[in-house]
């Protein structure tokens, strides 16, 4: 069985939806 998509595995779109809801949340964070 060979992956067509890495982006239809449920765990990679898992982990991007993570990472742009940190993305969000840490925008307004300080720079320092």
């Amino acid at each position: 069985m060979a992956i067509q998509d890495f982006k239809n595995l449920k765990v990679w779109q898992k982990a991007h939806e993570l990472a742009l809801l940190t993305y969000q949340i840490t925008e307004d964070f300080p720079k320092e």
